[in-house]
């Protein structure tokens, strides 16, 4: 049997992805501890699916969230929201090798923008979004079925498709109990 791919340190995105600075980095990975925190133990498989046939299963590591981080991150759903931040973004790095460049601005229908990774995203200082993709982000803390995860899913697609943003887009849904992460096209 092959030994599973570990996923992406979940507390240093800031080293990989050029639009994730140290400050938002820690942020996002101590909402994602909350949040992982209440349905699973690290070190934990998590099954990140891309496309209709393309679903991989990773070892997900974290430090447990101290009583300080609970109480600090204690809105169920801005946790949830920004731990999703955090868990699509390394996820997106595993199984799609691509990278944040940058927050994108309102009304475009996604979150950040992303670029394969290695790919610059500035250029003589300026952000380069020439090859890039728009990614929404969504997070379930307690996800029901796979019918739910599912609806959100298109939610989230139809979401994208409606940005005003001519660059293309995918969705990207974290279900924190299942330790699911589905990510899809917009076509």
């Amino acid at each position: 049997m092959a030994a599973q791919a570990l996923f992406p340190d979940i507390a240093s995105l800031h080293e990989r992805h050029y639009g994730v600075s140290p400050g938002i980095s820690d942020a996002l990975a101590e909402s994602a501890r909350v949040c992982l925190d209440r349905h699973h133990a690290p070190p934990a498989d998590v099954n990140v699916v891309s496309g209709s046939n393309d679903e991989r299963t990773y070892v997900l590591s974290w430090a447990v969230a101290t009583p300080r981080h609970r109480h600090a991150l204690a809105n169920p759903d801005d946790a949830t929201r920004d731990g999703a931040y955090c868990l699509a973004l390394a996820g997106a790095e595993a199984q799609l090798r691509w990278a944040a460049c940058a927050r994108t601005g309102r009304r475009t229908g996604a979150d950040y923008y992303l670029k394969p990774a290695g790919q610059s995203c500035v250029v003589d200082g300026d952000l380069d979004l020439e090859g890039a993709y728009r990614l929404e982000i969504s997070g379930i803390d307690r996800c029901s079925s796979a019918a739910e995860l599912e609806s959100r899913v298109r939610q989230k697609v139809e979401q994208a498709r409606r940005g005003a943003s001519d660059l293309p887009a995918l969705a990207g849904v974290v279900a924190f109990n299942l330790l699911r992460i589905v990510f899809r096209a917009v076509e």
